[in-house]
């Protein structure tokens, strides 16, 4: 494990424990670099495969991997994603054992667009995001961006766009939204996607 070290205003790290500094308001962001298995990857490109999906289950605080088998099983074929499915129990799990944050949603998405292309942020306390295949979502600091414009249907409240930070493709994403007691939400979007390229993710909700 390594020091967790700084980007930005926000926190990378190669261990999981740096994802503990958003919740107890240490940071905005954190980001867990990890390697992605190379079974989650060839995963990720089968469900690129298929036509757009997205799928949202309820997290019940009992039986969270129940919310896991709910979004597999929306696809038709959940057997067909075993390393996925473990992966989604992890990222469940880590949330659910980090203080203060209670997964409440879960979503699975394959996406052939831009999807959020508008820097924005979410309407809840904190939201985990992985990205499986494609580019990973796009980040910007507060001091690169004047809030008091957003909401026009573009991005000229971005200030600054040297200043947008990309996160890895694999890595885990954990930031603060705008029900946190620690601050504003972060500014995020979906990055511009090259046509007929398909994005696979997932994002816990708390």
């Amino acid at each position: 494990m390594d020091a967790a070290a700084a980007v930005e205003p926000w926190r990378s790290s190669a261990s999981a424990t740096v994802l503990g500094l958003v919740a107890d308001g240490r940071a905005p962001v954190a980001i867990w670099r990890r390697p992605l298995g190379a079974d989650v990857s060839r995963e990720a490109q089968s469900l690129a495969a298929r036509p757009a999906f997205r799928h949202r289950a309820v997290v019940d605080r009992r039986s969270p991997e129940r919310a896991v088998d709910a979004v597999l099983d929306a696809l038709g074929d959940a057997s067909a994603y075993p390393a996925l499915a473990r992966d989604l129990r992890q990222l469940l799990a880590l949330m659910a054992a980090i203080d203060g944050l209670t997964p409440r949603s879960l979503r699975l998405k394959v996406i052939d667009d831009d999807g959020c292309r508008l820097f924005h942020a979410d309407r809840v306390a904190a939201r985990l995001i992985c990205t499986y295949l494609g580019t990973g979502t796009e980040l910007l600091p507060d001091e690169a961006a004047d809030r008091a414009r957003m909401g026009q249907g573009d991005n000229r409240h971005v200030l600054d766009e040297a200043r947008i930070t990309t996160v890895p493709t694999g890595a885990v994403l954990l930031m603060r939204g705008d029900l946190s007691p620690h601050g504003p939400g972060v500014l995020h979007r979906s990055p511009p996607n090259p046509p007929r390229a398909a994005r696979v993710l997932a994002a816990i909700d708390a």
